[in-house]
């Protein structure tokens, strides 16, 4: 009787680690499941409705399967309004054309961390085929608008952009309409 007693007060005890050890290595042994398993995703773009050319209007960026990065863009202050790098008209970005190769998933273009694509949002006014306004690396930044834009109805047209500044194929782009007063 006194072997029993100890039986069932000392198995159960003896199990306890075995268990715990055998939850630890199943946790081992199955691959993690990536954070960004999709492909990048502009989903909301937040900005006023109407301003004043030449105004300053602040743009929230809603994104999946993306990070904003300031590293490696020449964009480390958060945000860079028109014009190019250094006075390079062009913006250093050669009229910013889609990429032809697919090497978008190269190291430098994801987080090694999320597997996310990393990189900015370009902001362009009515057409991709200017330079653009703003290169937007964080989630919120102020955005100074042309002072030549004219009353009226305008595209603010959001592009995503790899760190390397290349064009995330396929495009993942947002409008926003705004009112120039």
């Amino acid at each position: 009787m006194l072997l029993d007693v100890f039986r069932r007060l000392v198995t159960p005890l003896l199990l306890v680690p075995t268990l715990v050890l055998s939850l630890g290595a199943c946790d081992d042994n199955e691959p993690a499941d990536p954070v960004c398993d999709g492909e990048p995703e502009l989903l909301r773009v937040t900005a006023p409705d109407s301003a004043a050319a030449g105004g300053t209007i602040t743009m929230a960026f809603e994104v999946a399967h993306f990070e904003f990065s300031r590293e490696g863009s020449g964009h480390e202050d958060g945000g860079h309004e028109g014009g190019g790098h250094d006075g390079d008209e062009d913006g250093g970005h050669e009229g910013a054309q889609p990429s032809d190769d697919n090497e978008l998933r190269a190291a430098d273009s994801t987080s090694a961390e999320t597997g996310c694509f990393v990189g900015h949002v370009h902001v362009y006014v009515d057409d991709l085929m200017s330079n653009p306004i703003a290169q937007i690396t964080v989630e919120s930044a102020d955005v100074v608008l042309p002072d030549d834009l004219a009353p009226g109805e305008h595209r603010l047209i959001n592009r995503l952009h790899a760190a390397s500044h290349k064009i995330i194929e396929p495009q993942v782009i947002l409008e926003h309409v705004i009112t120039i007063e």
